[in-house]
């Protein structure tokens, strides 16, 4: 499936799946956050177990047109995702992430990581100052085409591949990049 012939949200969360991820749909929350990154779903537990079929993504985007497809971090979709929201602090860190499928944010950057063990949701940051997590088990991503939302409900960015599936294998997530800054929480 060709990128360039993806024209919905539902389609993406398709070529996700055929990509091997897990994948959830994403809006505005039930108990009504405007920050319209939650998943729409009562549960996303199981999708965190096993990927949903292509039946069900088809199912939801029916119920929600307009949702954003997001990706379940963890071993279900064998993926972390280096999720960077202070780049220029990051940059400052010296941190020579290597070149992976990666994902331009209103904040920052999402770069996709290839895992075969469990790898739990960790913060990088140091006394001072926090630069991003590394989403693993229990976590997702928006992922694009998808537009971010302001408070007040209009959008003010979108995620757009830089390097995208296609371009490039992700690499496999190497933790010792980031040792220094994991010993310090």
């Amino acid at each position: 499936m060709e990128t360039k012939n993806l024209k919905t949200n539902k389609d993406w969360a398709l070529y996700y799946r055929s990509k091997g991820f897990s994948v959830i749909p994403i809006g505005k929350s039930a108990q009504g956050k405007l920050d319209k990154k939650s998943p729409l779903l009562n549960s996303w537990e199981e999708f965190q177990k096993r990927k949903p079929t292509t039946e069900e993504i088809n199912y939801w985007w029916q119920i929600w047109p307009e949702a954003k497809p997001g990706i379940v971090c963890g071993v279900v979709s064998k993926l972390a995702v280096l999720d960077i929201d202070n780049p220029s602090g990051f940059h400052a860190l010296n941190i020579n992430v290597p070149q992976t499928a990666c994902v331009k944010t209103k904040k920052g950057w999402h770069f996709y990581f290839r895992i075969n063990e469990s790898q739990k949701k960790i913060k990088i940051q140091n006394e001072k100052n926090h630069y991003g997590e590394l989403q693993g088990e229990g976590s997702y991503v928006v992922a694009p085409p998808a537009m971010h939302h302001a408070e007040n409900g209009q959008i003010d960015g979108e995620y757009i591949w830089s390097i995208g599936l296609e371009d490039i294998e992700m690499e496999e997530l190497d933790l010792s990049i980031f040792e220094n800054f994991f010993k310090k929480q």
